[in-house]
C-alpha cells in the first residue's frame, strides 16, 4: 500500500513540476526575463500571493472594504476605510461632525489609500496630511482628514462615491488623486479580459462582476493550493472556458454601452475624456454648493521623473513579473508608450479643465505629474506606488494647496 501512495504523490508532483516548467516556458520571454517569469508563477500560488484586496461588493461603488478587517497590512476601522493610526480621539469621530471641525475627504486608488506600504497606518497620505494640518492650524481649528482611498479605484467610482455618501457627511474640502487607474482601464483592461472594445467608465470588477452575474465564473475561481500549477496551465489553454467563448463574446457584443463606447471613442480618438469629465462633475457640485474641490492629476514612475538607478531597477523588474501575469502591454516599454500617450492627452484636459474653474474660488485644478521630477530620493514601490517618503512629499503640497484654497476663511 505504501508503494502505491508514494508512486501516486511522485506522479502528482511530476505532474506540478511538468506543468511549472511548460507555464515557464509560455511566460518566458526575452524582454521579460527569467527572473520574472519565475517570480511571476511563484506569486501566482495562493500559498505566495500577497496582493492587496479589492474589498466586497458594493452596489453603488462596486466595491467597499469591510469594516475592521485588513487591506494589506493596513487596518480598516469600523466605519469602512482606512484610518490615520493617530492617537486623537476628537479626530476619530464619525460619521457626526463636532462643531468647528474642518472635514477632509481623500479620494483616489491605492496610491491615496497607502495600502501597498509595508509601514503602517500611520504612513499614507491621508496621516501625514492630518497631521500637518493640524500642526499649522491655529485658532482652535481642528481638521480631520478621511482616507476614503480604495485600491483599483478610478474617477468614475469616486464620482459615485461622492454623491452617495460624500455630500450627506458635510465635506468641507475633497481631494482627487487620479489618473494611473484611469488610463490603464481604458487601455489595457479590454485586452486582460478578452474583449475587443474597451467600455466606457468600466474598471476591472466591472467587467469580472458583469461576467459574474451573467453566468460565468471567470475571475471568482483561484488557483487551488494542490494541482496550482496544473490548473493554470489547463486555465491557460482555456480549457474552463471553451464552450462558453462565443457566448461570452455574444454577451459583450450584445451590450448597449458596448456600441456607445466604440462610437465614443472613435470621435473623441480615445476614451480619454472621461477622467476630467468625471471630476468636473465633483468640482461642479462643490463649486455651487460651497465645497472647496481639489483635483490633481496624479504623477507616475516613468513620466517626468528623475532617473534613480536603484528606483529603475525595481521597476524594470516589476514590469517583467506583470507582463508575465498580465501580457506583453505590460512589458515596459510598450507600457511606457501606452501611458505616455494616454497622460498626453490628459494633461491637455487639465489645462482646459483648469481654465474652466481659474475664477473660481472653491476649486483648483493641479496637473501634479512633475511632483517628483526633480527629486533624488526614491519614491516609487513600483510604477505607480509610492513609498513612504513620496507619501510625505504629496501630503505637504495637498497641505499647501488647501492653505492657500481656504485663505482667510480658517483662522490659521
Amino acid at each position: 500500500m505504501r508503494i502505491y501512495v508514494t508512486i501516486f504523490i511522485m506522479t502528482c508532483l511530476l505532474l506540478e513540476t511538468a506543468s511549472f516548467v511548460v507555464l515557464f516556458s509560455t511566460r518566458f520571454s526575452g524582454p521579460v526575463g527569467v527572473e520574472a517569469a519565475v517570480t511571476g508563477l511563484l506569486k501566482a500560488h495562493p500559498w505566495a500571493r500577497q496582493e492587496v484586496a479589492f474589498g466586497a461588493f458594493d452596489p453603488i461603488s462596486t466595491q467597499r472594504y469591510s469594516p475592521n478587517s485588513k487591506t494589506g497590512v493596513m487596518n480598516v476601522n469600523q466605519h469602512g476605510f482606512i484610518g490615520n493610526g493617530g492617537d486623537k480621539p476628537a479626530l476619530e469621530v464619525f460619521p457626526e461632525k463636532p462643531e468647528g471641525m474642518i472635514r477632509v475627504f481623500l479620494l483616489g486608488g491605492s496610491s491615496m489609500a497607502g495600502n501597498a506600504l509595508r509601514s503602517d497606518n500611520t504612513q499614507t497620505i491621508a496621516s501625514y496630511l492630518e497631521r500637518q494640518l493640524n500642526q499649522q492650524a491655529s485658532g482652535g481649528a481642528a481638521f480631520q482628514v478621511l482616507n476614503y482611498g480604495m485600491s483599483g479605484s478610478w474617477t468614475f467610482a469616486e464620482l459615485r462615491r461622492f454623491f452617495a455618501e460624500i455630500i450627506h457627511l458635510e465635506p468641507d474640502i475633497v481631494v482627487n488623486l487620479d489618473g494611473w487607474n484611469d488610463a490603464v482601464y481604458m487601455s489595457f483592461e479590454a485586452n486582460r479580459n478578452n474583449v475587443k472594445q474597451p467600455i466606457l467608465n468600466w474598471d476591472q470588477l466591472s467587467y469580472l462582476y458583469f461576467e459574474h452575474f451573467n453566468g460565468f465564473g471567470r475571475g471568482q475561481t483561484r488557483a487551488p493550493p494542490i494541482f496550482t500549477y496544473t490548473y493554470l496551465l489547463l486555465d491557460h489553454f482555456r480549457v474552463f472556458e471553451k464552450s462558453t467563448d462565443q457566448t461570452r463574446a455574444q454577451l459583450f457584443d450584445n451590450h448597449h454601452m458596448t456600441a456607445q463606447s466604440k462610437f465614443l471613442a472613435e470621435k473623441h480618438d480615445g476614451l480619454h475624456f472621461t477622467l476630467t469629465r468625471n471630476l468636473d462633475a465633483i468640482s461642479a457640485h462643490s463649486a455651487a454648493n460651497g465645497i472647496r474641490h481639489i483635483a490633481y492629476l496624479q504623477p507616475y514612475a516613468d513620466r517626468k521623473r528623475k532617473h534613480i538607478t536603484v528606483e529603475q531597477a525595481v521597476l524594470d523588474k516589476h514590469h517583467g513579473i506583470a507582463a508575465a501575469q498580465n501580457g506583453d502591454l505590460w512589458l515596459r516599454d510598450r507600457y511606457r508608450s501606452i501611458m505616455d500617450a494616454t497622460y498626453g492627452k490628459y494633461e491637455e484636459a487639465f489645462k482646459t479643465y483648469a481654465a474652466k474653474y481659474a475664477n473660481q474660488a472653491l476649486v483648483s485644478v493641479i496637473n501634479l505629474t512633475d511632483l517628483f521630477s526633480e527629486t533624488d530620493e526614491v519614491i516609487y514601490l513600483d510604477s505607480i506606488h509610492y513609498n513612504e517618503r513620496g507619501n510625505a512629499l504629496i501630503a505637504n503640497r495637498i497641505a499647501d494647496d488647501i492653505d492657500a484654497l481656504l485663505g482667510d476663511s480658517v483662522n490659521k
